[in-house]
């Protein structure tokens, strides 16, 4: 049988939204048994969100698609850490785990007695890597953060836009994925360590830090040239054409990225070797760039008779770099990312009538372990009595006893059931430019006629 990377490691996860529990979920893919930490009283945003049909259904809690995402592969359960039984549990499970991640404000695991500092009282080899905003130290450490401002106070906002006009923010939260790979990052190096010095240690991540350490374009222009960036929409300082292109249907379109004079030729080859594409001014980049807006147009009018993928292949035939500009449903019926088995089916829990979905996998391909997709993501308190009784090993009557005290909480049905806006209004705002009724049949169908793609071992 096949071992994972971090098979017999443990992982407590004290995580909200994406920047921790993302991390946590490739610790997971790598092996880990991961234990999430929730509380009832104050929900994981992502827990409500994007729910099957558009509808919360009656244990809205456990049916957020976006939750299901970024927290499979891990055991559930629920503490309320406002009382002191919550808190002994939490320590007991430190005393027996190898890693506790965190991504709340840096006063809060500190009021509850969790912090490093006392961790390593009960566990000295511990390893707690803190992701907060800003970091636990500086005259920024207790500032609030999401996604948004982030961004923008690790510059990378300032680039983000359309040319000449005001930065924009990303449509997901960038930095919190960025975040996530330097967590695991530094798990994966604080464990190393241990392995060789026997030592545990608090790993600090600053999520503005991550995306910051990102942008030595900024740094180094501002540095040498005193400039400061704006946003310069799809265009590039040094390659031309270079922007996406629209294509037929609706909403359709490819990137097109010519480095070269050598792409550029390729292009035109592609074009068919077009009169107006021989024209001199094109013929170098200095040309292509004074002309761009010309260039562009002239691209343009010829890409929108084609259909995205075959443009694509079309371009790329000619090594002209060029991507199709994939939504959510191509990224699925992908036949490249099914060949490779990046997707894999889970169910989901019992109670929550979410049938089985597709779930991205790991980037990473390993000769000897599997690639995770081991467990869908927990409903709320799913693993109470499983990791109480058969992980920390506590009697029935001890177990009863936590439960009496409240220590592990309730449903939380003291909140308000969602109500989504529909998508027949999120046709007219925009936000989507589809619903396809169709779609549920279609990716049966397609996981039937691909069997590589429910997921590769």
């Amino acid at each position: 049988m096949k071992k994972a990377p971090l098979a017999g490691i443990r992982v407590i996860e004290h995580g909200q939204l994406l920047a921790v529990p993302f991390a946590a979920r490739q610790l997971a893919d790598l092996g880990a048994e991961v234990i999430k930490i929730e509380a009832a009283i104050r929900l994981d945003s992502h827990r409500q969100t994007t729910y099957p049909d558009n509808d919360p259904g009656d244990r809205f809690w456990d049916r957020g698609g976006t939750y299901y995402s970024e927290n499979r592969g891990k055991l559930g359960i629920t503490l309320d850490l406002r009382n002191p039984v919550a808190v002994e549990v939490a320590k007991d499970l430190v005393r027996i785990s190898d890693v506790v991640v965190e991504n709340f404000t840096t006063r809060v695991m500190q009021q509850f007695g969790l912090d490093y500092a006392e961790l390593i009282k009960i566990k000295p080899d511990i390893i707690v890597m803190s992701s907060t905003g800003y970091g636990h130290t500086g005259p920024w450490k207790d500032f609030k953060a999401v996604g948004p401002t982030t961004e923008s106070a690790s510059g990378v906002a300032v680039t983000t836009g359309y040319e000449d006009d005001d930065p924009q923010m990303a449509d997901i939260p960038y930095t919190d994925y960025v975040a996530a790979d330097q967590n695991v990052m530094g798990v994966l190096l604080a464990l190393y360590k241990r392995k060789r010095t026997g030592k545990g240690s608090e790993v600090d991540i600053s999520q503005v830090e991550a995306q910051a350490s990102l942008a030595g374009e900024l740094y180094m222009d501002a540095a040498l040239n005193g400039t400061s960036h704006v946003p310069h929409g799809n265009h590039h300082a040094v390659m031309s054409p270079h922007e996406f292109f629209p294509c037929a249907g609706e909403d359709r379109w490819c990137a097109i990225a010519v480095s070269n004079d050598e792409e550029w030729q390729g292009l035109q080859a592609a074009m068919g070797n077009p009169a107006w594409a021989a024209d001199a001014k094109f013929a170098h980049l200095d040309g292509r760039k004074a002309n761009e807006a010309e260039l562009d147009g002239k691209l343009a009018e010829w890409t929108r008779g084609f259909d995205a993928h075959a443009l694509m292949e079309r371009l790329q035939s000619h090594g002209v770099p060029a991507g199709v500009a994939q939504s959510g449903r191509d990224l699925v019926f992908n036949e490249h990312l099914a060949a490779r088995g990046f997707f894999g089916w889970l169910s989901h829990p019992d109670g929550t009538d979410i049938p089985d979905k597709p779930y991205a996998g790991s980037g990473w391909r390993f000769s000897e372990s599997d690639r995770g997709l081991r467990r869908n993501a927990p409903a709320l308190g799913e693993h109470n009595e499983h990791v109480l009784r058969n992980i920390l090993g506590y009697s029935a009557e001890k177990y009863a006893e936590i439960v009496a005290s409240g220590a592990l909480g309730g449903a939380p049905e003291e909140f308000n059931r969602p109500n989504p806006v529909g998508l027949d209004v999120l046709l007219k705002q925009g936000r989507i430019v589809e619903h396809d009724t169709g779609y549920q049949e279609r990716l049966q169908q397609f996981r039937e006629t691909h069997p590589s793609a429910n997921g590769s071992k």
